[in-house]
């Protein structure tokens, strides 16, 4: 759930193979009526994701993973479709206790636009770390993420604490936070930080979470795993 009654969901399957692991995502984005303030028609507007990806392993250490989906997208009656592609490795060290992963996000061609105008795609670039201390139960990761059509950054840090191995905390900040802040201290404190609790049972995980983008409100969101 997020703000303006904006509404995501989805669904994701995962099985093991020989060579890897197969991933499968069908996901639904409703942005809910959009009614024009002169003759009050109400039209709407959403989007619909389908994506495929593969991961493959190389002796415990390094992966390697691809993916690629169709992406449909209707607002006001004027549709857009576009083909899409993310490349990734990632590498762990000291016993998995410490990661590095990079990524080439949302390389693509557009099937259709919008208007007779080709928006360019946000293609991204990522540099991702985790580091898992010794001797406590927690994650420290970052992301640090390059627009390719620009010199504009960003960059998010988060932390996860666990407990005997069913209770999980966690908590993220992100550069994003400073578009959010009102100069209130109430509220500016609390901008842009993101927090959640992980449920783990015998064979089904239950995660929930949320974001406060300040003035625009929060996002919540929960999630499902059946293993």
């Amino acid at each position: 759930y997020l703000p303006a009654n904006i509404h995501f969901g989805g669904a994701q399957y995962i099985r093991k193979l020989k060579a890897g692991i197969m991933a499968t995502k069908l996901s639904f984005l409703n942005y809910g009526k959009i009614v024009d303030s002169k003759t009050e028609e109400i039209t709407y507007a959403f989007d619909l994701l389908f994506e495929m990806g593969y991961k493959k392993e190389i002796k415990n250490i390094t992966s390697i993973g691809i993916s690629g989906g169709y992406i449909f997208s209707s607002i006001a009656g004027f549709h857009s479709q576009l083909l899409f592609s993310n490349w990734g490795v990632r590498s762990r060290l000291l016993k998995k206790r410490v990661g590095i992963g990079l990524s080439l996000e949302n390389i693509g061609i557009h099937l259709k636009s919008y208007t007779d105008v080709n928006e360019p795609i946000p293609a991204l670039f990522r540099t991702a770390v985790y580091y898992k201390p010794m001797y406590i139960p927690l994650i420290i990761n970052g992301d640090i993420v390059r627009k390719l059509d620009g010199n504009s950054f960003y960059f998010s840090s988060g932390l996860e604490l666990m407990y005997q191995h069913r209770l999980t905390f966690r908590l993220g900040i992100s550069s994003n936070r400073s578009g959010f802040l009102t100069e209130n201290f109430s509220s500016d404190i609390i901008s842009g930080i993101s927090g959640g609790v992980g449920f783990q049972f015998q064979k089904i995980t239950l995660d929930i979470g949320f974001m406060n983008l300040g003035p625009a409100g929060f996002i919540m969101g929960f999630s499902i795993s059946n293993k």
